[in-house]
């Protein structure tokens, strides 16, 4: 295992805590309390039963780690239709757990990415859905990503502008 392994006793129970790390900025994590029947085994028992758990997560978190791989690899083609009734038309080329990045190609170039953080969480909005799809959340995000993407490249020679008269201060 190359993470960190602990034990904790948490009003009358023990409890088994495993963190990961990802990047520098995430971890995996993994908790559970052991039940009672495996804590009358002994302590060979407890740690068996959290690393068989440990492993269990181990298997999904790969799977989940494949899924990010073949959307990075084979993009997922979307459509929308922007505000002033543009049809747009881009791609997912990446999602993790965290986020959904999108290039728009057409009618202009450019792309965008929106965030699910711990606020998405806690309303039951996530990137994925059990079955390794992107979840109808993720979808409506991703959408919602190409309008931000447009509204970016339609500004684009604005925002330009903008620079060069800063620049020039």
């Amino acid at each position: 295992m190359k993470g960190k392994l602990e034990f904790i006793e948490n009003f009358r129970h023990i409890e088994f805590i495993y963190e990961e790390p990802i990047d520098d900025r995430s971890c995996h994590y993994v908790s559970e309390v052991i039940p009672e029947r495996i804590v009358k085994q002994g302590e060979r028992a407890i740690k068996k039963y959290a690393r068989n758990k440990i492993q269990e997560e181990k298997k999904k978190w790969r799977k989940w780690k494949s899924f990010e791989d073949d959307i990075k690899k084979n993009h997922i083609p979307i459509q929308t239709k922007y505000g002033d009734g543009t049809t747009l038309e881009g791609r997912i080329v990446e999602a993790t757990s965290r986020y959904i990045k999108v290039r728009l190609d057409k009618p202009l170039k450019g792309s965008s990415i929106i965030n699910f953080g711990f606020a998405s969480a806690m309303a039951g909005d996530y990137v994925f859905a059990e079955d390794y799809k992107i979840s109808q959340e993720g979808y409506n995000a991703a959408k919602t990503a190409l309008g931000w993407a447009y509204r970016d490249a339609k500004n684009k020679p604005k925002k330009d502008l903008v620079n060069r008269l800063n620049k020039k201060i």
